[in-house]
């Protein structure tokens, strides 16, 4: 398999979160914001977490 055009790749914008339960809710957040099918269109991923901090990566174009 190639491997994809850096035109065709998914451009990432990581985000410094703090708070209390950040791996329950900032998914819950975003389900009840933009609902499920925004939720998977953000490919959010957990980079990092403390336990008042986390760094997470969304598509830079969900955050418009």
């Amino acid at each position: 398999m190639k491997p994809l055009k850096p035109s065709m790749r998914e451009r990432k914008r990581y985000l410094l979160v703090s708070g209390k339960n950040l791996k329950e809710n900032i998914p819950k957040a975003i389900k009840d914001f933009i609902g499920v099918l925004g939720m998977s269109k953000t490919s959010l991923s957990f980079i990092k977490s403390d336990k008042d901090f986390s760094v997470i990566s969304i598509n830079r174009e969900m955050i418009k």
